[in-house]
């Protein structure tokens, strides 16, 4: 017994015989409160402490599943801005579904749909805002896209449907379209969604907090030195390292690993009172997205990979063009609002297409390292499915949960050098 739990145990003593000359009968809860310190006490010298720099998508996710998988576990955030204010993940546009450009399902599209419904679900318990819609929809330009999606529809009826462009203007979904320009849509429901990002990453760290596990969020610097940062890890028996862009510019040359950063820029436009709220999810190539404020919608994104960004007059004839005849009146009525700005990291396409880079690394921050990064335009289908894989093998210390889960799971590692 160390000195802080033998002068608990003395503490508790003298308690007990003040209470006993006196009759008090309190002296019986303080024992047992006394009993509940000591073995808090105990409970704290074993508990496991992880260190996830990144507070975004990918990192909350992996929190959230080894606090649910360990109670005897310590978790310190490290990230720039607080939960929903800063990175990539915070400008999000929000559509959650689990299909390619042309209809296909992606790789565990269905598995990764499932395990991000389960966050969101807890999350939405402390923030209406999170789920903005509980569909969307893929709006079909031309005829082979039209075509595409009504296969889809026959292959996946369960969360999906064709609805042609006339049956669109009836139920009131595309009643601001450029006539002729549609061919119909794509509903995507059942788990499909349209989510307000920055409030679902607020809302999962306040589940942390009303749960009262033990998770920590720590503020840091732009640019802080290797020393620091092992100074800072010392006490820590992993390190996650979930930071997005971030990751290139502190921990890893970009050129260590198979991605590229594309920068992203989106843009809010403010509506007028007197047009209806915009209603719907729309998606074709680029994205419309309803925001918590109704008269605001959110119109996104560019793909840059030029080290200078698009000018604003420049981003909104591209958004403009891409996206004019799914709702034209946002941009005949509509008046820019604001621009946002991310920087996501896009891993190189394989035989499974795009899938994020997760597994053990060396580095001199840590000696325990583990990387979860690459998550790209799929941030919300798959935060959640990698991020319990990685929660489950960070718990075991072992990889062997990751190639469990997917043969093919350290594809990075042979690509790293191409």
């Amino acid at each position: 017994m160390n000195l802080s739990n033998a002068l608990i145990m003395s503490g508790i003593s003298l308690i007990n015989v003040f209470c006993r000359v006196n009759g008090f009968s309190p002296c019986r809860r303080a024992f047992q409160h006394g009993q509940r310190s000591f073995s808090l006490l105990e409970q704290h010298a074993h508990r496991r402490k992880v260190a996830v720099i990144g507070g975004g998508l990918a990192g909350l996710a992996t929190v959230f599943h080894l606090t649910e998988k360990e109670s005897q576990i310590e978790i310190t955030i490290f990230d720039k801005n607080a939960a929903g204010t800063g990175g990539a993940s915070s400008v999000a546009g929000g559509l959650l579904h689990p299909l390619s450009p042309r209809g296909k399902l992606v790789h565990c599209g269905m598995e990764g749909l499932e395990a991000s419904n389960r966050l969101i679900d807890a999350a939405r318990k402390y923030d209406g805002k999170v789920q903005m819609r509980d569909e969307l929809f893929r709006v079909a330009m031309n005829p082979k896209q039209a075509d595409d999606l009504k296969a889809t529809a026959e292959l996946y009826p369960n969360f999906s449907e064709w609805i042609s462009s006339s049956d669109l203007g009836s139920q009131g979904i595309l009643h601001h379209t450029a006539e002729g320009k549609i061919m119909g849509a794509l509903r995507l429901h059942n788990g499909c969604q349209v989510l307000h990002v920055p409030s679902y990453l607020q809302a999962l760290w306040r589940h942390f907090q009303a749960k009262n596990f033990w998770v920590d969020w720590k503020l840091v610097g732009a640019e802080n030195s290797s020393a620091w940062w092992q100074e800072q890890l010392a006490e820590f028996d992993a390190l996650v390292l979930s930071c997005g862009d971030g990751l290139f510019s502190s921990f890893f040359p970009a050129d260590h690993l198979p991605i590229q950063l594309v920068h992203g820029q989106s843009i809010e436009m403010r509506v007028p009172k007197r047009i209806s709220p915009f209603q719907h999810g729309l998606l074709s190539g680029k994205y419309i997205s309803p925001l918590p404020d109704e008269s605001l919608v959110l119109v996104g994104a560019s793909h840059e990979f030029q080290i200078d960004p698009l000018t604003r007059d420049d981003l909104m004839v591209e958004l403009q063009t891409r996206t004019h005849d799914m709702a034209p009146y946002v941009w005949s009525e509509g008046v820019l609002e604001r621009v946002t700005r991310g920087t996501r990291v896009q891993s190189q396409r394989g035989k499974h297409g795009r899938l994020p880079i997760i597994g053990r690394v060396d580095h001199d921050a840590h000696p325990n390292v583990w990387l979860f990064t690459g998550l790209s335009s799929r941030g919300l289908l798959y935060h959640a499915l990698y991020g319990e894989m990685l929660a489950e093998a960070i718990l075991a210390d072992s990889e062997g949960a990751l190639r469990k889960s997917h043969s093919d799971i350290f594809w990075w590692r042979r690509r790293g050098n191409d």
